[in-house]
């Protein structure tokens, strides 16, 4: 497979993407480029088990340093804060006359929860006249940690789900001769490196779903303090055991009162918003 692919992240993806064989990657680190470039990453995964002093093929301390070459795929990882920074913001060196008139656009993969956070992106690709952006976009399962500066800490919990972004198009529930090509090169990439790949037709729903989940349970964790799983209980051991979740009887009278309406008000908001998208 021709050219060089570069991605953006401070997790596995990139461990991933270079175990792949077929592709070249050029990670861009942050805070941490200094020790990643010294010591290299320390993953700690029960899915590939434990591998020290990585490196990717390139390493770039910011994204206009990496922005010397032409890439068939960029893949952001970073999260998508839209309130303090937006995505095109991030990219934009790749977005410059300075490359535009020496490369060709690649394909974006965002690797981002959130609703409609495809969208500057594709405006501001639009803005180039360089053809239709071509953006796939993703729902992402992973647990991982960040134990410190460049030690990565994964459970076996690994899922990608990837599909085509179609701006402003909530009904086509097919992918095309052309999209069915690309989404299966690139998530034939990540089958490769070991990743667990499923391509959608049409990836907003799937991308809803998950958020749904994730803004609910992570809000209520973030207010109360407790980590997600304490959110769950052991499912009964019989059909015939009621899932009556124990309750602190202090606390029970409030969790009745404010925390289960919370939840559920959240839920339907989430709802109504996927609605209106």
């Amino acid at each position: 497979m021709p050219g060089s692919r570069t991605a953006f992240l401070d997790n596995e993806d990139s461990l991933i993407l270079e175990r792949s064989g077929i592709v070249r990657v050029t990670a861009v680190a942050r805070s941490n480029y200094g020790i990643v470039r010294d010591q290299g990453v320390h993953f700690k995964t029960k899915k590939f088990g434990e591998i020290r002093d990585w490196k990717p093929d390139r390493l770039c301390n910011t994204v206009a340093s990496a922005a010397d070459q032409a890439y068939d795929y960029v893949v952001v990882t970073t999260k998508a804060v839209p309130e303090l920074r937006l995505t095109p913001e991030i990219l934009s060196p790749l977005l410059s006359p300075e490359y535009t008139n020496k490369f060709a656009q690649p394909t974006y993969l965002l690797l981002q929860n959130g609703l409609n956070v495809e969208k500057d992106l594709y405006n501001a690709i639009r803005k180039l006249n360089q053809g239709k952006p071509s953006i796939v976009c993703a729902a992402l399962y992973v647990g991982t940690n960040l134990a410190a500066p460049n030690v990565v800490v994964t459970n076996d919990l690994e899922s990608l789900f990837l599909g085509i972004y179609r701006h402003e198009d909530h009904t086509t529930s097919a992918n095309s001769a052309d999209e069915t090509a690309l989404l299966q090169d690139l998530g034939s990439i990540f089958q490769r490196g070991g990743s667990a790949i499923t391509i959608v037709p049409e990836i907003q729903r799937v991308k809803f779903a998950k958020n749904f989940w994730n803004l609910s349970f992570a809000t209520f964790a973030t207010l109360t303090g407790y980590t997600v799983p304490s959110l769950f209980r052991s499912p009964p051991a019989s059909k015939d055991e009621q899932c009556n979740p124990y309750l602190y009887p202090i606390t029970a009278e409030l969790v009745q009162q404010h925390s289960i309406p919370a939840i559920k008000t959240t839920m339907k908001e989430l709802l109504t918003l996927g609605m209106r998208r």
